[in-house]
């Protein structure tokens, strides 16, 4: 694959909103991470200064779904408890059951060495910085509010080529306005051989509204990424985590008051949560075409090795999943 340089990044998506910030409470990134930054980063491109996050505007409400962004998992730090938010995530029964996530992540901990880009990294920079311990981690977002070291539109990285060892996009593809380009920067800035561990929804409502916009099947996702061969391929939760979803969210949207709506989230959690046990997810490998059914989402863990995959190439990863019915 010959890459090309990106040197002037167009900003995509206008007036993606942002957590406050005030000049005189930034803080700079790590001193490790800046140096990374600094020795790969394109010319003529800003290292944002992000804002502490004691300062940032509370968490945007979110909507009356299951919180969408690995809300299962618990190392994640939060700024500013919001207590609504925290009622949803840790009181109430979980709609989903992503069980691999843990071991998904220990796993590229152990196998990755190096430099990891994470795209979208919310408020979970501190967790993956403990995944990974002897990397140097540079977290990104498209806004200040949870402190990321750099803030930019995925869909023109400032980074050189063949920067990193491992980028990470989960839950985030959905979010971007085109995802192949997305994919084609995240190849870009990989090193020979280096992996990108991306993770998307199959089934899920419209959530953070405006900006969802895609929704990816296994053959779509697969697609996207075809300079890379698959290291793996898993369904982070699987078809009864999508029939809870959905189930919650038809039970919920019934009403337009709020209180009402409140009462009918409670009890579409108590109703519905047993149905996440009945998905069939997959740790390593899809390797039954029925766990690609109706998915709530799925995952690939791939290598970048620059040689460029046909249609029918990609294909046939799929029909050689189509043996096993």
């Amino acid at each position: 694959m010959e890459k090309n340089k990106n040197t002037e990044p167009e900003q995509l998506i206008e007036n993606i909103p942002a957590g406050g910030e005030d000049e005189q409470s930034k803080s700079p990134p790590s001193m490790k991470a800046t140096t990374i930054l600094e020795e790969n980063i394109l010319p003529d491109t800003e290292i944002i200064a992000t804002a502490k996050p004691e300062i940032i505007n509370p968490e945007p409400e979110t909507t009356d779904m299951e919180v969408h962004h690995h809300a299962h998992d618990p190392a994640a730090p939060h700024h500013k408890k919001n207590w609504k938010n925290y009622f949803r995530k840790r009181v109430l029964p979980s709609l989903t059951n992503d069980k691999y996530f843990t071991e998904r992540y220990k796993w590229l901990g152990e196998v990755v060495t190096g430099k990891v880009l994470v795209i979208g990294a919310g408020d979970k920079s501190e967790y993956y910085r403990k995944i990974f311990p002897t990397c140097t981690v540079i977290t990104s977002d498209v806004h200040r509010q949870f402190a990321p070291d750099i803030i930019f539109d995925a869909h023109a990285m400032p980074f050189k080529n063949d920067t990193f060892n491992l980028v990470i996009a989960g839950q985030v593809l959905e979010h971007t306005m085109k995802p192949w380009v997305v994919a084609s920067e995240i190849e870009r800035v990989l090193k020979p051989m280096g992996m990108a561990h991306i993770e998307t929804p199959v089934n899920f409502p419209f959530h953070a509204h405006p900006y969802d916009f895609y929704r990816f099947t296994f053959t779509g996702l697969r697609s996207l990424f075809s300079h890379c061969n698959v290291q793996k391929s898993f369904v982070t939760e699987g078809n009864g985590s999508t029939v809870a979803v959905m189930n919650s969210e038809l039970l919920i949207n019934f009403f337009s008051n709020r209180y009402l709506r409140q009462i009918a989230l409670v009890t579409s959690r108590i109703l519905f949560s047993w149905f996440k046990y009945l998905g069939n997810d997959a740790k390593d490998s899809v390797k039954n075409i029925r766990r690609l059914a109706i998915p709530k989402g799925i995952g690939f863990t791939f290598q970048f090795d620059g040689r460029k995959r046909s249609s029918k190439e990609l294909l046939m990863e799929y029909y050689e999943i189509a043996k096993h019915k």
